[in-house]
């Protein structure tokens, strides 16, 4: 049953996260600034780990926002660290920087 929440291979896998974190960056008003994610072997398990960097910034209204969607979404999406910092560039601004990590069945 748990399999089943879970994205079915690696392309489904980086859809999921990448074409949803950047959809809800943009609902709240976020720049999506660089993502990057890593395919990785789960030791003893059948399942493989999307691991995900990202960066965002913006308002920490927005910030807070975007991870409790991220945290109430349908997709099987782990926060893995969260590492808020004031913006250089402007005094109300925070940068985000953010590790994920989602899961998929590996092919046999």
């Amino acid at each position: 049953v748990a399999l089943k929440v879970l994205p079915r291979d690696l392309a489904s896998a980086r859809q999921l996260t990448h074409l949803r974190l950047a959809q809800l960056a943009r609902m709240h008003n976020l720049r999506y600034g660089r993502a990057q994610s890593d395919p990785v072997p789960v030791k003893d398990s059948k399942l493989m780990q999307l691991k995900i960097e990202l960066s965002l910034g913006g308002s920490y209204a927005g910030v807070r926002g975007f991870l409790h969607s991220l945290e109430t979404a349908p997709q099987f999406v782990v926060i893995d660290n969260v590492a808020l910092a004031e913006s250089p560039d402007s005094d109300d601004r925070v940068e985000l920087n953010l590790n994920l990590s989602t899961y998929y069945r590996s092919t046999p």
